[in-house]
């Protein structure tokens, strides 16, 4: 393996079968690895970053707690799983699953229990279980540690025919009034920016829109969020009537679709007659419009972490 190749996020999600969420978390938390930076701090993986976190996620699996092993080093971890007598197993402290004010952690007891009310088809179980984590997430940690890996797991078991078209139509309308709700409580500066958050046509999926939309209102921003499935002539129209600043778009599903190409090629040559607009984009599929935003001097976003500070770096 050529040790100069470098791999970007979704490869080291596939390769090592970590999702992004908890590699973000481990990076941020625990500094399990180092990932090069570009300049427009998208993160890259070495080949040696790939075989750490393999090991890294086959010594957790095996009942080490993440915060106990991500500092060894990776011929140390190496030696844990091939010990023949292997020490007693360091027993995962409950305290660590629970959220704090200065590091919130991944709730595995949470996510849990939320993933059991969807599969019990309790939706008002649900809508209980994200409020009452209002009290220990901030918004941003709220959705970065709970909303987001809960929908990656209900798409996954959805797709490998482990919960009905139901299951996952019945917790995104709630997680949809959940998000919705919180967009109606920021108090905006009415002399702030403004900014266009929806979706392309074809883009059905609006959750991910809905997110980005709390977050840049949290910040200051003054939102018009457009919903989902819109035409790109729909979307550059209200960014000019109302002198946005930037448009963001959400890509979930699907993935390198050749209409949503079009769109993209469309709203690109769109804002090209509108002085100072910015255009970015993220979200599940992102990466299979990599070129074509590009192309159009779109700025892909990585996570939302890169988004706040975006948001925060084009206002100052």
């Amino acid at each position: 393996m050529d040790d100069e190749t470098l791999y970007p996020m979704r490869v080291a999600v596939s390769r090592t079968g970590i999702t992004a969420h908890v590699l973000r978390a481990w990076e941020r938390r625990y500094q399990a690895v180092e990932p090069v930076r570009t300049e427009t701090n998208r993160r890259l993986y070495r080949p040696k970053d790939l075989r750490r976190l393999k090991l890294l996620k086959r010594v957790v699996d095996s009942g080490y707690n993440i915060g106990h092993v991500a500092a060894l080093e990776t011929e140390a971890l190496a030696a844990l799983l091939s010990e023949q007598a292997a020490p007693a197993v360091p027993q995962r402290d409950l305290t660590d699953t629970l959220p704090s004010w200065d590091e919130p952690a991944i709730n595995v007891d949470l996510l849990t229990a939320c993933q059991n009310a969807v599969r019990a088809m309790d939706g008002d179980e649900l809508m209980h279980l994200l409020e009452s984590a209002l009290i220990h997430y901030s918004q941003h940690n709220l959705f970065e540690e709970i909303v987001l890996p809960l929908l990656w797991q209900i798409g996954t078991a959805w797709q490998d025919g482990d919960l009905r078209i139901a299951h996952e139509r019945l917790a995104s309308g709630v997680i949809r009034t959940f998000v919705g709700n919180l967009l109606q409580g920021p108090k905006v500066d009415p002399a702030g920016p403004q900014i266009v958050v929806g979706t392309l046509a074809g883009q059905d999926h609006e959750i991910g829109a809905l997110i980005v939309s709390c977050l840049a209102a949290a910040q200051g921003w003054r939102t018009i969020y457009l919903g989902a499935n819109l035409p790109a002539e729909e979307i550059v129209a209200v960014a000019k009537h109302t002198g946005a600043k930037v448009i963001a778009l959400s890509f979930v599903y699907p993935g390198d679709d050749p209409r949503t190409h079009q769109e993209i090629a469309l709203i690109g040559r769109l804002c090209k007659h509108i002085t100072g607009l910015e255009l970015i984009a993220g979200g599940r599929a992102a990466n299979g419009y990599t070129k074509a935003l590009a192309d159009i001097g779109g700025e892909l976003i990585e996570d939302l972490g890169d988004f706040r500070r975006y948001l925060d770096e084009l206002r100052d």
